[in-house]
């Protein structure tokens, strides 16, 4: 079977039309209900298909933790932005501040860094994810400069193979997702455009294609044009606001809706095949989350040394503006993250009010304070149940039985720990 491949990022999620338009179909009362509209299957999820015996769930002890300093100062994070874990037991973990990807044996022993710091070949600006391309290659994530994007691809021995524009002068995409045959899917950015809205109406929804890219990086072929975020109209700051998610799988990427229960999949010839829908219903912000935000925000925000005198002045009174202005969404989101496991399920992380305040500034990781509920989807979209996290531990990359992921400890130091997981 082809691994799944998948970029862990710092991204946003997909406003979904075809989630939206199922969601007035009539309900089943069978636990899982399919049928066909217009060549798309819809499942309706009624309740999960797991028992108290045979539900999944993962060991609360880990099989092995990186980032405890054991063996030199290879073995210590700055900010993990992405990890892929191979099936031979070998982890590799991208840590922005170090500049470079890291490879560990199965025993948690350092084998080689890939890259560093700088604008040649192979050489990193600032690393904001990781991806596995086929089984034996590697996708780290640079930033060299803003809003310039760029995919470096290495082996599996480590060597850097060559370097893919993503955003560039040319090509305007953004959060690549990779298949297993070295495609990615992304987001157009120059093809925006806003949403037609009802009169009156304050909140404007942005649109965008989703573009996929042959791995021979002929020029994007169009997926569908969807929704992308929702926004206010003054340009302020809309708390839980409907965000973009995708997740690609071997074959095929994932996009839904965080504000609705629904997520399609398309095939990598971007012909939307299904449609997944469960009930998660929507929950309204927690009373004075405005105000926890602001306190939130003013404790964390970090303004560059460069400002300083007016430049820095004027930096803060936007900042104060801006707080002063904040807007509340009506609901909160349902779900926040998506991974495409190594056997192809789908694995969906509930929201919390406590993702709009993550504890660290991106790019990077944010662990969760509560434990975190992610909902589990088979291949062909059944939802089978919901696996509960470690507490302060986010899940990037997950296999059969193991889950990878960041942890941070009571000092706010990160790890990467490798959890069992645990199926009846």
């Amino acid at each position: 079977m082809s691994r799944p491949t998948r970029v862990t990022l710092c991204g946003r999620c997909i406003p979904h039309l075809v989630g939206s338009l199922v969601a007035a179909l009539p309900s089943h009362v069978a636990a899982q209900g399919i049928r066909d509209s217009a060549g798309v299957r819809i499942i309706e999820n009624r309740a999960p298909a797991w028992t108290a015996s045979t539900a999944w769930r993962v060991a609360a002890v880990p099989i092995l933790t990186l980032g405890d300093g054991r063996g030199g100062a290879g073995n210590e994070f700055g900010r993990v932005v992405g990890v892929v874990r191979r099936n031979d037991g070998t982890v590799a973990v991208a840590d922005a501040m170090a500049h470079t990807v890291r490879v560990f044996d199965a025993t948690g022993r350092l084998l080689r860094s890939l890259g560093r710091a700088g604008e040649g070949p192979g050489e990193f600006g600032t690393l904001t994810g990781l991806a596995a391309a086929g089984p034996d290659a590697l996708m780290a994530i640079s930033v060299p400069a803003p809003p310039l994007v760029r995919a470096l691809r290495f082996s599996a021995a480590g060597k850097f193979v060559r370097d893919i524009a993503i955003f560039d002068g040319q090509r305007r995409l953004t959060s690549p997702r990779f298949l297993a045959d070295g495609s990615f899917a992304a987001w157009d950015m120059g093809s925006g455009s806003e949403l037609p809205r009802s009169p009156g109406a304050s909140l404007r929804v942005d649109s965008l294609d989703l573009v996929l890219v042959s791995a021979e990086r002929s020029a994007p072929t169009r997926i569908a044009r969807l929704p992308y975020q929702q926004r206010v109209s003054d340009l302020g700051v809309l708390l839980f606001a409907a965000h973009t998610e995708t997740a690609s799988a071997a074959a095929g990427i994932y996009a839904g809706l965080t504000g609705d229960p629904a997520i399609t999949f398309y095939s990598g010839s971007g012909r939307a095949e299904r449609v997944i829908r469960w009930p998660l219903p929507p929950e309204r912000p927690p009373v004075g989350i405005v105000a926890r935000y602001r306190e939130w925000y003013t404790a964390t925000a970090q303004i560059p040394a460069a400002y300083q005198g007016v430049a820095r002045r004027q930096l803060e009174a936007r900042i104060a503006e801006t707080l002063r202005t904040l807007r509340l969404a009506d609901r909160m989101p349902v779900f926040n993250r998506m991974i495409v496991a190594d056997d192809g399920h789908l694995w969906v992380e509930r929201y919390n009010s406590g993702h709009v305040m993550p504890n660290c500034r991106r790019p990077c990781t944010p662990t969760p304070a509560v434990p975190g509920e992610w909902d589990v989807f088979d291949g062909g979209g059944r939802w089978l149940g919901t696996v509960r996290m470690p507490q302060r531990f986010a899940p990037l990359d997950i296999g059969a039985r193991h889950v990878t992921g960041v942890w941070r400890d009571e000092d706010d130091v990160e790890h990467v720990r490798i959890h069992e997981l645990v199926r009846p």
